[in-house]
């Protein structure tokens, strides 16, 4: 999404739904509008052509059922800005962004965008806006958010589904941590009150940020992505590192791949690839010797041993592996003192 060599150390962020206000809610600030800007944000994103065009040849292309217009972040660049969005069924779609002082007044008229790629919105950069609001039309409520900006994160595909969570949650945030990730952004559509409590601490020690969907199931829970530990024995019998050896051969290259980005450089992002880049960009693929990623698989989670485990097994035998001895025992006291921290009773 962002533009190559974009500044991305100012940020701003809103959410808004897409309702029309009410008499009671309607903008009443429009005397404080004073800079002028362009009517479209033709006029302002250096690579509108790019997107357009890719637009016209429907790249990217996401058909999807309207659901409820509500925001995520919004990043500032030199020229533009581009707003993040959680509503589905928009691609392709008009719509107007807002730009609003610290104060929540609207500083600007309205510009002229589109919902391109499915998620996204640009818009054009306002030197006095703090906060940012996408509409479909020229109004609407608004909330504010914020994002932090770190060198290394991980972005963790939306949480979903009734199983219980902390301790896959915990060895996945602890194991990360070793290898130099400074923070996580969790995305939760669905989680247990026990497991939250989990993300709660991580959120409170600034090693996280949450951001919950709204608990409409208006999609299929997959579509959003993407009990208590008593005692050293009980973590020794489930933690997952310790237990689950059976493994299969590496898949073969771009299968289920994950993506290590400069978003700056990326236009379109699915879950497992790019669809799109910027110009001049193209993917490099690590050897499976320098990088893999470790998948844990629920035969019966979504009937994953029915309608995936022979293609698994198509790669080659299962072996016995174990989690890198040099990595184990740190990683064993740091799940062992976050689950201590929020879980064991005085």
């Amino acid at each position: 999404m962002p533009e190559p060599d974009a500044d991305t150390s100012k940020s701003t962020s809103s959410s808004t739904r897409s309702t029309a206000p009410s008499s009671s809610t309607a903008f009443t600030t429009k005397k404080t509008l004073s800079e002028k800007m362009p009517e479209h944000i033709m006029s302002c994103v250096p690579f509108y052509d790019f997107l357009a065009n890719n637009l016209e040849k429907k790249i990217g292309l996401r058909e999807a059922s309207q659901t409820n217009l509500s925001l995520i972040a919004a990043y500032a660049y030199p020229d533009y800005s581009v707003v993040t969005i959680e509503g589905d069924g928009y691609w392709g779609k008009t719509a107007y962004c807002r730009y609003f002082d610290k104060d929540w007044h609207e500083i600007s008229s309205p510009v002229e965008s589109v919902v391109y790629p499915a998620f996204a919105v640009h818009c054009c950069r306002h030197p006095r806006a703090a906060y940012m609001g996408i509409t479909l039309t020229r109004d609407g409520e608004r909330t504010p958010t914020s994002d932090p900006k770190y060198n290394l994160s991980i972005c963790l595909a939306p949480m979903y589904g009734n199983e219980t969570k902390w301790l896959l949650l915990t060895e996945l945030i602890e194991h990360y941590k070793l290898q130099g990730v400074q923070h996580f952004y969790l995305y939760v559509k669905d989680i247990d009150a026990y497991s939250r409590k989990l993300i709660d601490d991580y959120v409170k020690t600034g090693e996280a940020e949450a951001v919950y969907f709204r608990e409409e199931r208006d999609r299929p829970g997959k579509e959003w992505q993407l009990v208590g530990v008593e005692g050293e024995e009980t973590l020794r019998k489930h933690l997952p590192t310790l237990v689950f050896h059976n493994t299969s051969v590496i898949a073969p290259q771009g299968h289920t791949a994950k993506c290590v980005l400069d978003t700056r450089r990326v236009v379109i992002m699915w879950v497992h690839y790019p669809s799109l880049l910027f110009p001049g960009y193209i993917e490099e693929h690590a050897e499976k010797e320098d990088a893999h990623i470790r998948h844990y698989r629920d035969q019966y989670d979504d009937n994953w041993g029915k309608t995936w485990i022979h293609e698994v097994e198509g790669f080659g035998n299962f072996t016995m592996t174990d989690y890198p001895e040099h990595l184990m025992t740190p990683l064993h006291q740091n799940v062992k003192k976050r689950l201590d921290r929020v879980y064991r009773k005085n």
